[in-house]
């Protein structure tokens, strides 16, 4: 069976549901705190397919590092343009296909446990959290094993 983004949707969501009702029920998270690593453990089961040229997950990330280098650009202008005056307007462009060639290819090693763990590593060491890293490397894990799944059922 092949797995697309409805998939790796339907499961993040219930799963992360689950790590939600998990949360509340066993360890006794407030509701409040619960929705970030809730919608963070959705984020990361959808995030492994980002190394697929056609995925939805991909053309937002393309969108999100293009939206941000522009922000650079403006942000910087000053500091760009004195390397050449055309540099500002380029940047966008040379930022955006850096990180696109630097995506390897479908289900080498981003569709891995060692870029789970480290994807959870590095969530828990940008906000500080460990209920943070442990949702992001769950979700992400949720992705691997839907698509080990659904190499397995022959539909």
């Amino acid at each position: 069976m092949e797995t697309g983004f409805k998939e790796h949707f339907t499961w993040g969501l219930l799963l992360g549901i689950a790590f939600a009702y998990l949360l509340y029920s066993y360890f006794s998270y407030p509701i409040q705190s619960i929705f970030a690593p809730s919608l963070l453990f959705l984020i990361s089961s959808l995030l492994p397919d980002i190394d697929s040229p056609s995925s939805k997950p991909r053309r937002y990330f393309r969108l999100f590092v293009f939206a941000s280098f522009v922000a650079i650009a403006l942000l910087y202008y000053s500091t760009l343009a004195s390397i050449h005056f055309i540099f500002p307007f380029v940047f966008p462009f040379i930022g955006f296909a850096a990180v696109e060639f630097s995506i390897p290819g479908h289900r080498g090693f981003l569709h891995s446990p060692a870029a789970a763990i480290l994807w959870g590593l590095f969530i828990f060491l940008f906000l500080r959290s460990p209920l943070a890293g442990i949702a992001a490397a769950f979700g992400y894990s949720t992705h691997l094993l839907v698509d080990y799944a659904g190499d397995r059922i022959n539909l």
